[in-house]
């Protein structure tokens, strides 16, 4: 989408137009607001790769956060990601009343993403062993995400991130069942 405005033929051209854009941005995905516990796990992150999180644009989901007695302070959250060098663009998911009082605090509502997220606690989705002769995914498979077909083959028609795991286990007949095992991204 692009919204500019035509120049009159006395006029010079415009100083800026607006596009549409898409971007990949962080997700902070929130299940409790305890500040001391919020800003200890950032500060070991941040020690793993230092300068990564640096001017990092993030999204703060508030699917899994349940409210507290003391109510959210989305200003002092703000400014604990601030103060961790992330930036903070906004807020999605959570109950109406979250999403006000994150409005209020200066927030911007971002729309849901269409993507599967993790709603309540970080947990890798594992296909259930199949027993028939094969198994075909169609979905892509991102990184974390096991994929596993007991007795057949394992056709992937989808991506695959690098970090996810993709098994399946042989029927040799009598004797042990072998099995092929690969992690995406791994030399």
């Amino acid at each position: 989408m692009l919204l500019q405005s035509s120049p009159l033929a006395s006029e010079e051209p415009p100083p800026f137009e607006l596009k549409g854009s898409l971007f990949t941005l962080t997700v902070l995905y929130l299940f409790k607001l305890d500040r001391v516990a919020i800003e200890r796990h950032l500060t070991e992150k941040i020690k793993q790769a230092p300068g990564f999180f640096n001017n990092t644009p993030v999204v703060i989901d508030l699917e899994g956060l349940h409210e507290s007695r003391d109510g959210v302070d989305f200003i002092a959250l703000y400014e604990l990601l601030k103060g961790c060098g992330m930036v903070p663009v906004g807020i999605r998911n959570g109950n109406p009343k979250l999403q006000a009082v994150a409005r209020l605090a200066g927030l911007p509502l971002l729309p849901e993403s269409r993507s599967a997220s993790p709603a309540r606690k970080p947990e890798q989705r594992t296909a259930e062993p199949v027993s028939t002769r094969g198994l075909i995914v169609s979905h892509p498979v991102r990184s974390g995400q096991q994929i596993y077909a007991l007795n057949g083959d394992l056709i992937i028609l989808g991506t695959v991130s690098a970090g996810a795991e993709h098994c399946r286990s042989l029927d040799q007949g009598a004797g042990d069942p072998g099995r092929q095992y690969s992690l995406a991204g791994q030399a």
